[in-house]
């Protein structure tokens, strides 16, 4: 059969998924889970609840990150010293609630929907002891993900769901709620990210109108070669460029040539407040008091 037919321009689709549409099936969610975190494992934090913060701590200092690593017969973490066999695991909790645990009394709330606890039984030479150990992933997407998978771990065996054997024969395999949730994270993400671009374009135009764009993104966007990352960043050479070019004057002695390369490179928070009267600021209103004078 001809391979699935694609746009001009678009990169070709992974080679399961390709099988999965030669077969007449779509690929299974949990099976292309396990295959990724079996292959490349996953990011989180191990939850330290042993550890005394004190009045003063955060909750922070209890997280360790890590990365977990997953087989078809047991799971473990590179720190923390964690490592279950799965034949051991009992249940995978997520919460809606903090926990009682005192080593989350100082946690965000966005930490509860990101939160994982891992039960399962320790087995000695007499008894069988209850274990458990809390997990924070990054999105709650990633920790939906973790619980869907390993609930189907735990209950049809890894070989089964790397197979595809755990839906019903002619079943569709519908979006999950991790991959909605993952979806809805990354459309957030992009829109945040555009809405900073087209910001830093416009304080492009505003400061330097008719000048082309300082730097292009990979779509063609025109941005200005500010630092990648809150327009609010700053670090000691972004201080250094402005003392240097300062030389002992004041901001306003600067003139423009001079400040356009500055402000292009970053400008540091002290000196906004000095810059920005030169853009914004109308001649004649010398004090606050005397502005309704001017008003028309």
């Amino acid at each position: 059969q001809d391979s699935p037919p694609s746009k001009l321009g678009e990169a070709k689709p992974p080679d399961h998924v390709c099988s999965f549409w030669h077969s007449g099936k779509m690929p299974d969610p949990e099976a292309q889970w396990l295959r990724d975190a079996m292959r490349h494992g996953l990011s989180c934090a191990y939850v330290e609840r042993h550890r005394n913060l004190g009045r003063h701590g955060k909750f922070e200092d209890a997280l360790v990150k890590t990365r977990l690593k997953l087989t078809r017969q047991s799971l473990s973490l590179q720190s923390g010293g964690l490592s279950v066999q799965l034949k051991e695991l009992k249940c995978v909790e997520g919460h809606r609630e903090r926990p009682a645990s005192p080593i989350f009394r100082t946690a965000e709330r966005d930490v509860v929907p990101r939160l994982i606890t891992l039960r399962w039984n320790q087995t000695g030479r007499q008894l069988q002891t209850g274990q458990y150990a809390h997990l924070i992933f990054s999105t709650r997407s990633d920790a939906r993900a973790f619980t869907a998978g390993m609930d189907q771990v735990r209950q049809h065996g890894a070989g089964a769901v790397l197979a595809g054997r755990c839906r019903e024969d002619g079943a569709v395999a519908e979006p999950t709620a991790w991959q909605i949730e993952r979806g809805r994270e990354r459309f957030v993400a992009a829109r945040r990210s555009r809405f900073i671009a087209q910001l830093r374009e416009a304080l492009q135009t505003f400061f330097f109108p008719g000048e082309p764009s300082l730097a292009v993104d990979e779509a063609g966007t025109a941005l200005p070669s500010y630092p990648s990352g809150p327009l609010l960043w700053e670090d000691a050479d972004m201080h250094m460029r402005w003392l240097e070019s300062l030389s002992g004057r004041s901001v306003g002695e600067l003139t423009q040539e001079e400040l356009k390369p500055l402000i292009a490179a970053g400008m540091p928070l002290k000196y906004r407040h000095q810059v920005w009267p030169r853009y914004f600021s109308k001649p004649g209103a010398d004090e606050v008091e005397s502005l309704h004078h001017n008003a028309p």
